[in-house]
């Protein structure tokens, strides 16, 4: 762990402030022998990794991988270069920072990636739709399309103001329930908020996610794609996906956003 790395009050201590006023902790940041950091260029395999093994348990990721019939390593070479591919763009790009959780070790276990939003083609910029995705991810891809389209069709403003995406995030299994996507969550509204941003926007499909932008940053919901509906070149992926036996399980996979009251700051 970075030497340098200090311990401050609890971030979820920040939850009894308006969001709008949070001040922005210097990182790295440590909590529970967690160390919270920028996800630099010397962590970007072990973030991948992170990401990989995490997406591993997320229902939609089981169902286009077959991982039950695949198997984590088959599994981990096929999916690894597409999460690599997101790490280095998000590093390459530099600003907005995505941000990383480490052990004690300097185990990634948890990963929040961001990319900022400036394109006409919102529905577009996502990195999902420029990584090097295996075919069978492409439902996931259509829906992140299909999503953005309506943020960009219900919030047309957010192509002319300073707009911050929270794109991927993942947390390794053993590491739920400890906060460390709350806490990844709550640095990058600090840094949202530091940086001058108007709207964060997300799509999320996990109900652990879902939870923590609504009930903790207070995001709106403001379109969602239906699993046991939605369809995909006449097929229903995902039908069956919220009855799986998972912990992230939820009905729809959904478009958020969090308007940032600059008159607070």
């Amino acid at each position: 762990m970075n030497s340098t790395a200090k311990s401050d009050p609890c971030l979820r201590d920040n939850l009894s402030i308006p969001l709008d006023c949070l001040k922005k902790h210097s990182l790295p940041y440590t909590e529970n022998n967690i160390s919270y950091d920028i996800l630099y260029e010397k962590d970007i395999l072990r973030a991948a990794a992170c990401l990989t093994e995490a997406y591993f348990s997320d229902p939609k990721t089981q169902l286009c991988a077959q991982t039950e019939l695949i198997g984590y390593q088959q599994y981990f070479k096929k999916y690894n270069p597409m999460f690599l591919d997101i790490c280095k763009a998000a590093v390459e790009k530099e600003s907005p920072p995505s941000f990383i959780a480490k052990t004690l070790s300097e185990e990634v276990v948890g990963v929040l990636l961001t990319g900022e939003c400036h394109s006409d083609d919102l529905e577009a910029a996502h990195p999902l739709c420029s990584a090097a995705a295996p075919p069978e991810y492409e439902p996931v891809i259509d829906m992140v399309k299909q999503l953005d389209l309506q943020i960009s069709q219900q919030y047309p403003e957010i192509k002319t103001h300073k707009t911050l995406h929270l794109c991927n995030e993942g947390v390794l299994p053993e590491y739920r329930h400890r906060e460390v996507g709350l806490n990844l969550g709550l640095l990058c509204m600090e840094h949202a908020i530091s940086g001058g941003y108007d709207y964060v926007i997300a799509e999320t499909s996990t109900r652990a996610t879902q939870y923590i932008l609504q009930k903790y940053v207070r995001f709106s919901v403001v379109a969602e794609l239906n699993y046991k509906t939605y369809s995909f070149k006449g097929q229903h992926p995902f039908a069956h996906l919220a009855d799986l036996p998972s912990e992230l399980s939820c009905q729809s996979y959904l478009a958020m956003v969090k308007q940032i009251d600059r008159r607070k700051n």
